[in-house]
């Protein structure tokens, strides 16, 4: 198995091959490229990784196959689970916000094509300021 050195160049993610003889600046990002069983993986080195460090870690892993050992490429640290944070009783999801107000327009007896027409446009902050306004007039008269 053949293992070749790239570099990533910044801005438009492309990879290019190293040549030797190029002096490349600090921050450079280098990637070794291998297929073992066929499969063409592209392993990025760690940062801070210079030309010749990089180099030499290529050299090791062509050897590590040539010698039969198994190689494995880097495994990426796995992502936290996240935690959803908890919504407070007594808040509306957005979606519950649309039926409501739907259901308090079919209320003050609005047309049903009118109705059906809030389902479409977006729930703007005057239209829910006049949603928690009708919703406290409801109750108040009850």
């Amino acid at each position: 198995m053949r293992v070749s050195l790239f570099i990533r160049e910044r801005g438009i993610r492309r990879y290019r091959s190293t040549n030797p003889k190029t002096l490349y600046p600090a921050g450079t990002i280098y990637v070794l490229r291998y297929t073992p069983n066929g499969k063409r993986i592209w392993e990025t080195l760690p940062t801070g990784t210079t030309h010749h460090t990089a180099k030499v870690l290529a050299m090791e892993k062509e050897c590590a196959s040539l010698k039969g050992e198994a190689v494995t490429p880097a495994l990426k640290p796995k992502p936290a689970p996240v935690v959803k944070a908890e919504i407070p009783a007594g808040t509306l999801m957005l979606d519950a916000a649309i039926d409501k107000y739907k259901e308090s327009l079919t209320w003050r007896r609005r047309c049903e094509k009118t109705v059906n027409g809030y389902g479409y446009t977006p729930l703007t902050p005057s239209r829910i300021r006049a949603y928690r306004d009708l919703r406290r007039f409801h109750q108040q008269k009850t």
